[in-house]
Protein backbone atom coordinates (compact mmCIF):
# COMPACT_ATOMS: atom_id res chain seq x y z
CA UNK A 1 0.00 0.00 0.00
CA UNK A 2 2.83 2.44 0.81
CA UNK A 3 5.06 1.37 -2.09
CA UNK A 4 3.57 3.76 -4.71
CA UNK A 5 3.99 6.68 -2.31
CA UNK A 6 7.64 5.74 -1.72
CA UNK A 7 8.20 5.38 -5.44
CA UNK A 8 6.82 8.88 -5.94
CA UNK A 9 9.10 10.19 -3.21
CA UNK A 10 12.12 8.63 -4.89
CA UNK A 11 11.12 10.02 -8.24
CA UNK A 12 10.76 13.53 -6.78
CA UNK A 13 14.12 13.25 -5.03
CA UNK A 14 15.78 12.12 -8.25
CA UNK A 15 14.24 15.07 -10.06
CA UNK A 16 15.59 17.52 -7.45
CA UNK A 17 19.06 15.96 -7.54
CA UNK A 18 19.13 16.06 -11.34
CA UNK A 19 18.15 19.74 -11.31
CA UNK A 20 20.84 20.48 -8.70
CA UNK A 21 23.44 18.60 -10.74
CA UNK A 22 22.58 20.54 -13.89
CA UNK A 23 22.71 23.89 -12.09
CA UNK A 24 26.02 23.09 -10.40
CA UNK A 25 27.61 21.69 -13.55
CA UNK A 26 26.47 24.71 -15.56
CA UNK A 27 27.91 27.03 -12.94
CA UNK A 28 31.37 25.45 -13.12
CA UNK A 29 31.44 25.63 -16.93
CA UNK A 30 31.43 29.43 -16.83
CA UNK A 31 34.58 31.51 -17.00
CA UNK A 32 35.47 33.01 -13.64
CA UNK A 33 34.33 30.07 -11.52
CA UNK A 34 36.67 27.55 -9.95
CA UNK A 35 36.64 24.79 -7.34
CA UNK A 36 38.45 24.70 -4.00
CA UNK A 37 38.83 21.05 -2.98
CA UNK A 38 39.97 21.89 0.54
CA UNK A 39 36.87 23.89 1.44
CA UNK A 40 34.55 22.08 -0.99
CA UNK A 41 33.31 25.40 -2.35
CA UNK A 42 32.99 27.23 -5.63
CA UNK A 43 35.41 30.13 -6.02
CA UNK A 44 34.66 33.33 -7.90
CA UNK A 45 34.84 37.07 -7.39
CA UNK A 46 31.84 38.90 -6.00
CA UNK A 47 31.30 40.57 -9.37
CA UNK A 48 31.22 37.21 -11.19
CA UNK A 49 28.71 35.84 -8.65
CA UNK A 50 26.55 38.94 -8.90
CA UNK A 51 26.33 38.76 -12.68
CA UNK A 52 25.72 35.01 -12.71
CA UNK A 53 23.00 35.12 -10.05
CA UNK A 54 21.05 37.72 -12.01
CA UNK A 55 20.44 35.08 -14.67
CA UNK A 56 20.61 31.93 -12.50
CA UNK A 57 19.14 32.72 -9.06
CA UNK A 58 18.94 29.05 -8.05
CA UNK A 59 22.74 28.87 -8.10
CA UNK A 60 22.84 31.00 -4.95
CA UNK A 61 22.72 27.79 -2.93
CA UNK A 62 26.29 27.02 -4.08
CA UNK A 63 27.77 30.42 -3.29
CA UNK A 64 28.70 29.73 0.32
CA UNK A 65 28.56 25.98 0.79
CA UNK A 66 29.36 24.44 -2.59
CA UNK A 67 27.89 21.08 -3.45
CA UNK A 68 28.47 18.56 -0.67
CA UNK A 69 28.17 15.57 -2.94
CA UNK A 70 29.87 16.92 -6.08
CA UNK A 71 32.43 14.10 -6.05
CA UNK A 72 29.70 11.50 -5.72
CA UNK A 73 27.95 12.97 -8.74
CA UNK A 74 31.09 12.45 -10.79
CA UNK A 75 31.72 16.12 -11.48
CA UNK A 76 35.42 15.94 -10.69
CA UNK A 77 38.20 13.44 -10.96
CA UNK A 78 39.32 12.20 -7.55
CA UNK A 79 42.60 14.12 -7.83
CA UNK A 80 40.76 17.41 -8.35
CA UNK A 81 38.14 17.06 -5.63
CA UNK A 82 40.41 15.50 -3.01
CA UNK A 83 38.21 12.46 -2.38
CA UNK A 84 39.66 9.53 -0.50
CA UNK A 85 38.25 6.85 -2.76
Amino acid sequence: MFLPFQALQLKAKMHRLRAMYREFYSLLQNIGFGWNAETNTVTASEEVWKNYLKVHPKAAQFQKKGCDFACNLGLFSYQVCGCSR
